[in-house]
């Protein structure tokens, strides 16, 4: 019986494969390098590495890649790992397996914790002053931020953290979750102790790694580490796409900001999808659903991780499709290094201070520390390769996810003018066509609104009593949508953020018998209600036209009367004058054009204004003969000349009062604005009264040296004010609030104090006074009867000069005058001749009054 049961034992032992007995124990050493002798033939040993390398050689009918992942298998329970790379024919490194890289739980859970908050502070910082009353979801800004941006970005990066550990589960490795690493500076801009406008990094979260990092984690070869380093950052980017296009979708088409908002730009994709379903995306941009900026985030994270740098999942990419050796080669890291230096000044990096520079300071300095460093990744097996059609589909859809995802050249910015004034664009020339017999001409204006608000906008034509031109007519077409945006004088309306409204002001000349005259209007536009004019000419298309009015010039030592003149072709032309067939039949030519004999001449294109000479200032002033104008066929009307005004005042001041006699004259009222620094008149101008002294005792003084531009006060009875003007000054007078020519415009000149009465009407400006009289009658009554005021204890002469023109002419008969004016008041009274035309004036040289009677027959 017992012979029977030990038969069995004894086969069985004969059968299992009989082990060495050794005289002495293993060492580490000798243990792995019989381990590795199972799966390879070992066929000697490298020396001088820190960890053993073994020259060994694949066994017969096995496959050098089976036989390594068979012998990490057993490896990794030893906590070892074997390291396969080429050598004679190949070489085998056994290094330890990585252990403790995997951070605690509460760690996670603190880093998940932390970056919510710091995620939903930023996310309350971008939709702050820029969402509905009512929010987004709620009421609550924490909520709208929590519910809109920061829940979509935190699902987004656990789902494709939960894709890239199953992936890696799969193929049999273990990697760690993504761990976003909060932002603690995004604290300091909600709580105002950074301007919001130094914000250039506004997601609340710095990165977003694995941890422990893919790079520290063994890899099996170079396929499984392209494939896995292509999932986090494609989920980031569909996702983001996704989110920016349904944040778009949901942005309405307007919503009221009060504050400056950081602005994402769209990614490629996300640009051209939008005219599909949204309109005017760019300006929605600033108030954007949170959705939106949740999928801006997460796309830029998705494109920049893609880059090629170390660490970057792109930069594993990189090593899976080319190798180790061509990724981290010095020449091609050096490379690299001046293309993303090129594409960074391309994209305005360095233009300034914007969110390319924190990531080019991340790229940098990884490029050139660990751009040549070939310790990482550890890639076990990496002389097995990628086969082509891996390397192809990586290629294909890196280039996709990268392209698609290409953010602006600013992807992120302040909306710096989110609150800048409107714009008015519009031509400074009206071009006037002759149609249909009729002359008229049309001017387009853009009202642009570049601002991220609504905002109102209003403009008009400048009037002078109620009249823009007496020569034209203008119309205005103020609405270009369904909202009527006529005003009292002009256009007004709102306009949307981002929009262009266009008005067209219409012009037609008014006469059918005279050509138009080129004529400058005022058009005012408004910002903020804040009145500003610019000029708008309106110009016939003519061969020649004139200026709309005359000119009295007294540059030579002959006055004349002077228009400017326009040409548009190279030839000459002829200028006459139809009316001079009816003139006075003048023993002697009374006018000439400059350098002709009469009122005939041939101009060439080369000339700029026509001269008018003549033997009498008056009747170069107000001679019918030279108020119509032909050049070549065309007929012109300009407006008649007026007398240039002065005012002749002592050194020491003039001195005016209530009375009507010292008053402030005719051509000054009070309420009018005197300046002597400004030509033209301030729009809506915020302008007071000289300050009064508050002693009663001492004398109120207007010195314009010192106060250039007051409102001309009213004088109270038993008061006065002692105007101080500077005889090299130019006073302008404006009494239209709206109008930017002012009234009058007076030289000063130094002289007595002397007031003219006429009328009854009383002239501080007296050297424009004159008369005229045809056949012995005035042009109007008692016009050369007159009464100097001397309220100086002054002497001033009085010269009388008589000038008779023809055989037949009689002087002026003199009814009462003096030599010397006298303190109080000067009588003078003319009585003109029997002649055709007879004229009168006043002047003023060298310190002499010059009183000059004209007869002409």
């Amino acid at each position: 019986m017992s012979g029977d049961n030990e038969q069995p034992a004894t086969s069985l032992k004969d059968d299992l494969p009989q082990l060495r007995a050794h005289k002495d124990v293993w060492g580490q050493k000798d243990l792995l390098s019989n381990i590795i002798s199972r799966y390879f033939i070992v066929t000697g040993e490298l020396g001088g590495t820190k960890w053993p390398v073994w020259k060994v050689d694949e066994k017969p009918s096995e496959d050098v890649h089976d036989s390594l992942d068979r012998l990490n298998i057993h490896l990794e329970n030893l906590g070892w790992m074997a390291k396969l790379q080429t050598g004679e024919p190949w070489f085998i490194q056994v290094i330890p397996y990585p252990e403790r890289q995997f951070p605690s739980s509460k760690t996670t859970i603190g880093f998940w914790s932390f970056s919510l908050i710091t995620a939903t502070i930023a996310g309350m910082i971008w939709i702050e002053d820029a969402r509905p009353s009512d929010g987004w979801f709620t009421e609550s800004l924490f909520l709208d931020s929590l519910i809109g941006y920061t829940l979509p970005i935190f699902a987004a990066i656990i789902f494709a953290s939960f894709l890239q550990k199953m992936h890696a589960d799969k193929h049999g490795l273990r990697v760690g979750h993504l761990t976003p690493i909060p932002d603690p500076s995004i604290s300091l801009f909600s709580i105002g102790l950074i301007p919001k406008s130094f914000l250039i990094w506004p997601f609340g979260i710095l990165i977003i790694p694995s941890l422990p990092r893919m790079d520290a984690r063994p890899w099996k070869d170079r396929e499984m580490l392209g494939w896995s380093a292509l999932i986090v950052p494609s989920t980031l980017i569909i996702t983001g796409v996704l989110l920016w296009v349904t944040g778009l979708y949901l942005t309405p088409n307007l919503v009221h900001i009060s504050s400056m908002q950081y602005v994402p730009e769209m990614p490629l994709i996300v640009n051209l999808l939008s005219p599909l379903f949204a309109e005017d995306v760019t300006v929605k941009l600033v108030w954007a659903h949170p959705l939106s900026k949740a999928g801006s985030m997460l796309c830029f994270f998705g494109w920049v991780s893609l880059l090629p740098i170390p660490t970057f999942p792109g930069g594993r990419l990189l090593i899976a499709r080319t190798s180790m050796s061509e990724a981290r080669n010095s020449t091609n890291q050096l490379f690299l290094f001046a293309i993303i230096l090129a594409f960074a000044w391309m994209f305005n990096a360095f233009a300034d201070f914007n969110i390319w520079l924190p990531v080019l300071g991340i790229m940098f300095p990884l490029l050139l520390l660990m751009g040549a460093d070939r310790r990482i990744p550890v890639i076990l097996n990496e002389p097995k390769g990628v086969d082509f059609e891996s390397v192809k589909r990586m290629g294909i859809l890196l280039f996709v996810i990268f392209l698609l995802a290409l953010p602006s050249q600013t992807p992120y910015a302040m909306d710096e003018d989110w609150n800048d004034e409107v714009n008015y664009n519009f031509s400074d020339t009206i071009s006037i066509i002759q149609t249909n017999e009729s002359w008229n001409g049309s001017l387009e204006i853009d009202i642009v609104n570049k601002a991220s608000i609504t905002q109102n906008w209003q403009l008009e034509l400048a009037t002078l009593d109620g009249v823009v031109s007496s020569h034209w007519d203008f119309t205005w077409l103020c609405s270009d949508d369904n909202q009527d945006s006529t005003t009292d004088l002009g256009c007004g309306d709102e306009i949307l953020p981002g929009m262009i409204s266009t008005v067209n002001l219409n012009v037609s000349w008014k006469s059918s018998q005279y050509s138009p005259l080129i004529e400058e209007i005022y058009l005012i536009t408004y910002i903020d209600e804040e009145p500003s004019v610019s000029v708008v000419k309106l110009t016939p298309d003519l061969p020649q036209y004139v200026n709309s009015s005359w000119y009295m010039n007294y540059d030579s030592d002959d006055v004349m009367r002077c228009i400017e003149v326009f040409s548009n072709t190279e030839q000459s032309y002829n200028i006459s004058f139809p009316n001079s067939d009816t003139d006075f039949d003048f023993e002697t030519r009374m006018y000439w054009i400059e350098g002709n004999q009469g009122l005939e001449a041939e101009f060439g294109q080369e000339a700029t204004e026509i001269c008018i000479k003549g033997q009498d200032p008056v009747i170069l002033l107000r001679s019918y003969v030279l108020n119509v104008i032909q050049i070549g066929e065309q007929i012109f009307s300009p407006k008649l000349p007026k007398l240039p005004l002065r005012f002749v005042t002592p050194n020491n001041g003039t001195l005016i009062d209530s009375t009507e006699i010292r008053g402030w004259g005719s051509e000054l009222e009070s309420g009018d604005i005197l300046s002597v620094s400004e030509q033209n008149c301030q729009m809506n101008p915020m302008i007071s009264t000289p300050t009064k002294p508050t002693n009663q005792s001492e004398q109120w003084v207007w010195n314009t040296n010192y106060r250039t531009t007051s409102l001309i006060p009213a004088i109270q009875e038993n008061d006065s004010i002692l105007l101080i003007l500077d005889d090299q000054d130019t006073i302008s007078v404006c009494s239209e609030n709206m109008y930017p020519k002012p009234d009058h415009l007076i030289s000063i000149e130094h002289g007595p104090e002397l007031i003219f009465e006429r009328n009854n009407n009383f002239h501080r400006m007296w050297t424009s006074l004159w008369a005229s009289a045809a056949n012995g009658e005035l042009s109007g009554s008692n016009m050369s009867e007159f009464v100097i005021h001397n309220p100086e204890n002054i002497t001033t002469r009085v010269n009388i000069v008589q000038t008779t023109s023809g055989d037949d002419s009689e002087e002026w008969i003199i009814l009462e005058s003096t030599n010397q004016l006298i303190q109080g008041e000067n009588e003078f009274k003319f009585s003109p001749p029997n002649n055709q035309l007879s004229t009168l004036y006043v002047d003023f040289e060298d310190g002499e009054i010059y009183i000059y009677l004209g007869s002409y027959s």
